[in-house]
């Protein structure tokens, strides 16, 4: 049973199914699973909707700057965003860039470097891009936190200015996938659309997630910077060893949603609203509390492992080299979350119960492909 809790709730754990093909919340009462009431439900609702605004944030854990300032410093790294904009991003895909840019606003407070050090701590760190007002900010403390832990590496300027383009190209990229139509009509961002009518058109989780992706693909995050959407990554990554790339860049720049990767997920299990349910549960994990102990990541996983799983079988059906496929079983078990990674990200691990679990059926898979791969001799 999928599950989740809250801190504080008036439900000490809500549990998730599928009812008719929809997402349904329940509670434990005298061993029968139940359905939330009215007022519980708008209470829910309102807590995994908390963060819901014009903002999408590049956070780390722990208004106009001036041009030349971030020209100086930063003209390397952005030189690869708007290359990989080019290279790698088909060109109908290029719209939302073309319509934002001309009129984008940036506000990194890059003043404040000119401050002295100070040890004061902060537990997140980020920039963000305001949907509505096309622009781009960063928390100045932010910013000071950047240049304080840059002092403890080998190379402070060059850390500093890294997590800085690193933040920089992540709006970039938000900006560049983003459409604004009114305050009454709301907008799209990435995967993304607020308002929505269905509960499969929120995805902020995927969107930062495959944002993440896309920034990384150009400045590599510092390995000594942990990011709060790393969980969301991972799974971006699964989902691109399942279902390609393309289907995800088109989707998240032309903004379509999640409905175009759910028929690419159908290739592997043709049942199309357990795919989208799939993706709901994604949201729901991206949207509690990381001190809400929950098994979702583990059945998250364990979905996505499934589709990989056929996807490995008909590969192997299709007559794809023995090490195509050793090499895809090698990258997908790197991009699965364990316990080490969790407290690297200095993440709760209550949060994510059972995923052990996931990693032991990975491993037994992978035997059973090695050793059939070794009988056909591919």
């Amino acid at each position: 049973m999928i599950y989740f809790e809250i801190p504080n709730f008036i439900i000490k754990r809500i549990y998730i199914v599928k009812e008719d093909n929809k997402l349904v919340y329940k509670k434990l009462v005298d061993n029968q699973y139940i359905s939330l009431n009215e007022q519980e439900i708008k209470n829910l609702e309102k807590y995994l909707n908390r963060n819901n605004s014009s903002i999408y944030y590049s956070e780390r854990k722990n208004t106009t700057a001036d041009d030349n300032d971030i020209a100086s410093k930063m003209d390397n790294y952005l030189y690869v965003f708007f290359e990989y904009l080019g290279t790698k991003v088909p060109k109908n895909c290029h719209n939302n860039f073309y319509n934002n840019f001309p009129t984008l606003k940036i506000n990194l407070n890059l003043k404040v470097l000119e401050e002295s050090i100070t040890t004061e701590d902060k537990d997140d760190f980020f920039a963000g891009y305001d949907v509505e007002h096309n622009a781009i900010f960063g928390d100045p403390d932010t910013i000071r936190q950047y240049r304080l832990m840059a002092q403890s590496t080998s190379n402070p300027d060059e850390f500093l200015w890294t997590n800085i383009s690193h933040d920089l190209i992540h709006e970039l990229f938000h900006m560049a996938s983003s459409k604004y139509f009114g305050e009454e009509e709301g907008f799209v961002c990435g995967f993304d659309k607020y308002p929505a009518t269905q509960s499969y058109e929120k995805n902020r989780g995927l969107t930062e997630g495959f944002t993440e992706f896309l920034a990384d693909a150009c400045v590599p995050n510092p390995k000594e910077t942990p990011c709060n959407y790393f969980v969301e990554e991972m799974l971006v990554n699964q989902l691109i060893l399942i279902v390609g790339k393309s289907v995800m860049i088109e989707s998240y720049f032309n903004n379509l949603g999640i409905k175009e990767i759910a028929k690419k997920l159908c290739e592997f299990d043709p049942d199309f609203d357990e795919a989208l349910f799939l993706f709901e549960l994604i949201e729901i994990n991206f949207n509690i509390d990381k001190y809400s102990p929950s098994n979702i990541l583990a059945e998250i996983e364990m979905r996505l492992l499934n589709y990989f799983k056929v996807k490995i079988e008909k590969d192997i059906a299709n007559n794809v080299k023995k090490e195509d496929i050793l090499k895809s079983l090698e990258e997908y078990k790197s991009f699965l979350v364990t316990r080490d990674i969790l407290d690297f990200h200095q993440e709760n691990t209550l949060k994510y119960n059972e995923i052990e679990t996931v990693l032991d059926n990975f491993s037994g898979f992978e035997k059973d492909i090695e050793e059939k791969l070794k009988i056909r001799n591919i």
